[in-house]
């Protein structure tokens, strides 16, 4: 009996062995098969993350160590040194030929945008309470704000050193066709005309590209105001339908000499001008805007440096080539991306003032109002970048409407910090004060510690240069120092945040605390009370 019982079971063993061996090799099948898509995933995820949220598409380097003081002033090669950073990378600023189609962008950094657009708002709220909407620029329709229209900086009658500054862009024409017709182009604000171009190009590619601001501006309306199906009829690079993408194709056709272009042209811009509108009137712009947690860096340079500053400072740059902003011809200008960090690592709130202590053109002001909705504060003595200052300032608030934005208020002050009286009373309320002291003089620098001494608990200082030296310790000997006032924390500036050089530094973010100051005192008191 326990044979005849032994042999089946060995016979039945043997039949079953060979099925684990095909489901293991099945196993290794299965299990190997899956593993591409995990080493592909990460790219497409990544993708939208090496967009900055921010828009400016700058390519991160990363992250250098100076190995110079970041408290010294470049040194008389810094510009040959600029030259040849330049000329090692062609491809960065390519100007573009007569050839060429002006739609691309000025700064071949923003590139990265012409990506399916993705909205993505992750940027990390530091006021709730901010009111991004202006609910004025809702009410009502075709006001005519006082602003400086397209055309009137960009037109074939301007002239220079008696040469034309622009020419026509549509050259074949038909009959009935203008050489320079004007257009008309839609905002998300409801309260405002549309604003109007004139289809020209500029003779030096450096200047003003209305037709290149066009396409910026849809591009910029499609990422951050219409839903997602609006969205994509303006700007669709996947299958070329967006109204964006049917926009290049008479430009490429214009330079081939086609005829017909320029009509084809208008058309799509009264296409998109017509879905602008209807968005206005559903409410989705509203809504959109409503939706925001805070404005995104790109939306704030296009309204600030590519229309802003280009109607107002570019073309009078001329008075101040010293003061040439969003350039690297400008000792100490800070850039966009820059102050952006410095608001964040401040946390500049709605409800709070910053104030800018040399102030130049007023670009700092205007951003930290736009993009806080603070009060914010400019002073500048020099006359040439105080006049182009008061131009932005003007200039500012229709733009903001136009965009259906709520900036803060702003000041800027023509005068020297110093002596005047307004501003020192501000600084005694302000919250974040800016000191771009990079090219201070050790005198100005030492006079202003004694402001600091006046500034409200907690006020926060950010400058280039230190006023307290991090390895600074209070003693008797430096007991009355007004520097004892500030505590101070050295921070990484990255490169690519200044517009002088490319290399990282330090700035230096001091608040006032008396506590140790105090601190020191009662052991000084304490201690002579036991002598």
């Amino acid at each position: 009996m326990s044979t005849s019982g032994t042999v089946p079971s060995l016979l039945s063993l043997k039949k079953k062995k060979p099925p684990p061996k095909m489901m293991t090799k099945v196993e290794r099948i299965v299990t190997k098969k899956p593993i591409p898509p995990p080493v592909q995933a990460p790219p497409r995820q990544l993708k939208p993350a090496a967009k900055p949220a921010n828009g400016l598409g700058r390519k991160e380097a990363t992250p250098r160590r100076s190995h110079t003081p970041a408290s010294s002033r470049p040194s008389s090669k810094e510009p040959v040194e600029r030259i040849k950073q330049e000329r090692s990378r062609p491809n960065k600023r390519a100007s573009p030929t007569v050839s060429t189609p002006q739609f691309t962008s000025d700064d071949e950094d923003e590139k990265e945008e012409a990506q399916p657009r993705k909205r993505a708002r992750v940027e990390q709220v530091i006021d709730p309470n901010r009111r991004i909407r202006d609910s004025d620029a809702f009410t009502g329709t075709g006001v005519d704000l006082d602003r400086v229209h397209a055309c009137e900086i960009a037109n074939s009658n301007l002239e220079e050193h008696n040469r034309s500054q622009y020419v026509p862009f549509f050259t074949a024409l038909m009959e009935g066709e203008r050489e320079e017709p004007d257009v008309y182009l839609q905002y998300p604000g409801a309260a405002a005309n549309p604003e109007k171009y004139q289809l020209v190009r500029p003779v030096d590619s450096s200047d003003f590209r209305p037709i290149t601001e066009i396409f910026e501006t849809m591009k910029v309306v499609s990422e951050y105001y219409l839903d997602d199906a609006s969205a994509e009829r303006v700007f669709c690079e996947e299958d070329g339908s967006g109204l964006y993408q049917k926009l290049k194709r008479p430009l490429i056709h214009a330079e081939r000499g086609k005829v017909g272009a320029q009509t084809s042209f208008i058309e799509i811009i009264e296409e998109y001008n017509r879905l602008i509108v209807a968005k206005r009137a559903d409410g989705t712009i509203a809504t959109t805007i409503d939706s925001m947690q805070n404005i995104p860096l790109s939306l704030i340079n296009h309204i600030i440096k590519n229309q802003i500053y280009s109607r107002t400072v570019s073309p009078s740059v001329h008075l101040v080539r010293q003061y040439e902003g969003f350039s690297d011809n400008v000792y100490g200008e800070l850039l966009p991306m820059f102050l952006s960090k410095i608001f964040k690592e401040t946390k500049l709130r709605s409800d709070q003032i910053f104030v800018d202590l040399g102030s130049g053109v007023g670009n700092c002001v205007l951003q930290a109002a736009l993009e806080t909705g603070c009060e914010a504060w400019g002073c500048e003595m020099m006359d040439n970048p105080a006049k182009l200052a008061d131009l932005q300032a003007q200039e500012f608030p229709a733009r903001c409407k136009l965009w259906g934005l709520k900036p803060g208020p702003i000041h800027l002050i023509h005068a020297d910090f110093l002596q005047n009286d307004q501003i020192r009373e501000v600084l005694k309320q302000a919250d974040v004060i800016l000191i771009n002291n990079q090219a201070f003089t050790a005198e100005l620098n030492d006079k202003l510690k004694n402001y600091f001494l006046d500034l409200k608990e907690g006020a926060q200082i950010v400058s280039l240069k230190y006023y307290r030296d991090p390895l600074h310790r209070i003693k008797e000997s430096n007991q009355y120092d007004p520097v004892n006032v500030l505590k101070v924390k050295e921070m990484e500036r990255f490169s690519g945040m200044v517009s002088w050089t490319d290399d990282p530094g330090k700035w230096y973010l001091q608040t006032k605390d008396t506590k140790e100051l105090r601190d020191f005192e009662s052991r000084t008191k304490l201690n002579g009370h036991r002598l």
